[in-house]
């Protein structure tokens, strides 16, 4: 199976499919043995990974009962406890950015993370129009995410969202790193808009990055000046 399909399968899983492509997808499934099979052991892995870190998590909390403790110590470990919870809910969609000799991804050069070389295959074969559809899925994951480490920061976060409610202190290292993140997927889509010969979106864009602190803001400096 080519890395398209495993794309699909991980846009399927993680809710950032419309009805139309969820309908298709499973039509396609039902089609095709090895795609299902594939879904199939991609889904077991990821639900073993949930229950494994949950397992653990709560494992942790049944011995912190056990032990008789401070205040203080409860809050600490009320945090401690909300932002496992919250990591869980996250690792399906943050990527770690990296804060030392810090190298902006670029399509095309092979490597980088899995999402960075599912971009790579797509353009590779000239399928700009889906590169741009998960680069654009990732963006849509990186506003909720700070969206939401902002209500934490704010302390308004909605009562349906409390049990992953994060310190202020981690809140605002989470949203930092996202919008890290945020800025390297718009210069990931400066990069296929090129390719597109799109060139007077990709400037919009690129004045926007250039203009604001990031790690991408010299190399968005660099590609505006080639392109002007």
């Amino acid at each position: 199976m080519g890395s398209h399909n495993q794309g699909k399968i991980d846009r399927y899983l993680h809710g950032r499919m419309s009805e139309d492509e969820k309908k298709s997808f499973e039509a396609e499934m039902e089609a095709d043995d090895e795609l299902k099979k594939q879904y199939l052991s991609t889904k077991a892995g990821e639900d073993a990974r949930l229950k494994d870190k949950m397992g653990h998590r709560d494992e942790e909390m049944e011995k912190e009962k056990e032990k008789p403790v401070s205040s203080s110590s409860k809050r600490k470990w009320m945090y401690a406890a909300v932002g496992m919870a919250a990591a869980v809910l996250a690792a399906f969609f943050i990527l770690h950015v990296e804060s030392t000799t810090y190298s902006p991804p670029t399509v095309g050069d092979g490597g980088g993370s899995p999402f960075n070389k599912e971009v790579d295959s797509l353009v590779g074969n000239k399928e700009y129009a889906k590169a741009l559809e998960e680069i654009e899925g990732k963006v849509t994951d990186c506003d909720n995410y700070i969206n939401f480490y902002k209500n934490c920061i704010e302390n308004t976060v909605p009562e349906e969202e409390e049990e992953e409610k994060l310190s202020p202190e981690e809140a605002e290292q989470k949203k930092k790193e996202t919008e890290a993140e945020l800025m390297e997927l718009k210069l990931m889509k400066v990069q296929v808009l090129l390719k597109m010969e799109e060139k007077d979106k990709a400037a919009t864009i690129l004045k926007e990055l250039a203009h604001e602190a990031s790690p991408v803001q010299e190399k968005a400096k660099e590609l505006l000046q080639e392109i002007n």
